[in-house]
């Protein structure tokens, strides 16, 4: 446990714990706003004898992830070191503990009394706890997807990945020049990559992959004395997706552009394609065909963690926590849950929220303030709502975005993107929880 203040020891079913008022499980985007907001808000907050409120972090690393800029480390222009940001170095000195640690059960107290976390490095006793535990890898039950697919969730994932294609191009090269009757099928599906899933992830990692292995096919080819017909073949970037077009949810100008932008790189396009199994190799999708290449990455998709459910929360679509309008779980007044863990509704359409940065970070603020709230013996009045701005970079010049329902295209979207990306840091180093991406 990496302390900044040790918190009391309270008993808790007859069994000593470490106590904290509040709890914050994960330190992704809502979480760490939740954590800065109320570090912010309850410093001049005591309790009747006198003493400040006490928090405790908990994550399984001890950094926060910057989850939207991993597409950037394929191509080398961002290294993976530079994403991952020291959570001491973002908490600051207060009255918190920040504990290093596996969250393996939560269990909430009946009628707001004391809840208990247990966790691979102890059990917290909590009196209001919020819940940031962000997703994991959903595979939708679909054989072959966690045993055959890279999944693309962290630095290290994206770190493998770009080592990944690269070796391959290189032995590609390698038994292109050392056996001249090389099976050109073999050397194609070497040089392919398949991704699953074509929502804004897959969408960035097929760009960023179309740009780094051509430079790497181009580096081989000049090794190779830049010959007229090199046997080598192109690389080949194919996106699968289930849905009739890539990015399924944003604006049909929107949605055009990225393809578009995508087709340019040479990214091969398969939609309304659901994929249905994968073996090592290959995947097959709903119409039957087969689809060959070597390296198969997943981002078809997220769930909540399956812990949520088993602590018998009320759970709905992605096995997230229901919430009311304050990130408050019903019938759990004294839990709240933010990011991708919360199932919130929008109004309009009566359809989950998709989960994005910008819905972490409005939740987590949202939580923090009814929070507040709660411990000064108020109802919650401020509901944050985010700013429309969805925006996907398609390689290094290329992207889309849609900014209070105006698609910009090409350049000024990926400079939108940067800008983005940018704003947020700042909001987590500078401004102590407070993001551009929520207001009134």
């Amino acid at each position: 446990m990496n302390s900044i203040a040790q918190p009391d020891t309270n008993s808790v079913d007859g069994q000593y714990a470490v106590f904290a008022d509040i709890v914050i499980l994960g330190a992704g985007y809502g979480g760490l706003h939740v954590a800065q907001r109320l570090m912010r808000l309850l410093t001049d907050d005591r309790h009747t004898d006198g003493t400040p409120w006490s928090i405790i972090i908990v994550d399984r690393q001890p950094h926060h992830q910057l989850t939207t800029e991993l597409p950037r480390i394929i191509g080398n222009e961002v290294a993976d070191r530079d994403l991952d940001i020291p959570l001491n170095h973002l908490l600051g000195e207060s009255n918190n503990t920040f504990l290093q640690a596996e969250v393996q059960v939560i269990r909430p107290g009946p009628d707001l009394q004391l809840g208990v976390i247990e966790t691979s490095a102890g059990r917290i006793a909590y009196r209001y706890l919020v819940i940031a535990l962000g997703s994991v890898s959903n595979d939708f039950g679909i054989p072959g997807v966690r045993s055959s697919m890279r999944p693309f969730l962290t630095t290290e994932d994206a770190r493998d990945l770009r080592i990944a294609v690269s070796r391959a191009i290189q032995d590609a090269a390698r038994c292109a020049f050392d056996h001249p009757d090389a099976d050109p099928d073999a050397l194609r599906r070497r040089m392919a990559v398949l991704i699953g899933g074509a929502g804004a992830t897959g969408v960035e990692v097929a760009g960023e992959l179309a740009e780094f292995m051509e430079g790497e096919w181009q580096a081989a080819w000049r090794v190779a004395g830049e010959p007229e017909h090199y046997r080598l073949p192109k690389p080949h970037i194919i996106l699968v997706g289930a849905a009739p077009t890539v990015l399924p949810g944003w604006s049909g100008r929107t949605s055009q552009a990225v393809a578009d932008a995508l087709q340019e790189l040479g990214v091969e396009l398969h939609m309304n394609a659901p994929i249905t199994q994968v073996q090592p190799g290959r995947v097959q999708i709903k119409a039957g065909e087969w689809i060959a290449a070597d390296t198969l990455v997943w981002a078809g998709g997220v769930r909540a963690p399956q812990l949520l459910q088993d602590a018998g929360l009320p759970t709905g679509s992605g096995g997230r926590v229901s919430v009311d309008p304050f990130q408050r779980v019903v019938d759990h007044p004294n839990i709240y849950v933010v990011g991708d863990s919360a199932l919130l509704v929008d109004k309009t359409t009566g359809r989950p929220v998709p989960p994005t940065a910008d819905i972490a970070l409005r939740s987590g603020e949202t939580a923090a303030l009814a929070l507040v709230a709660a411990i000064r013996g108020h109802n919650p009045a401020r509901v944050l709502r985010p700013l429309v701005r969805n925006a996907v970079s398609v390689g290094r010049d290329d992207g889309a975005t849609n900014l209070l329902g105006i698609t910009v295209k090409g350049k000024p979207a990926r400079a939108i993107k940067r800008l983005i990306e940018w704003e947020y840091r700042q909001s987590i180093t500078r401004l102590h929880g407070y993001s551009a991406a929520t207001v009134v």
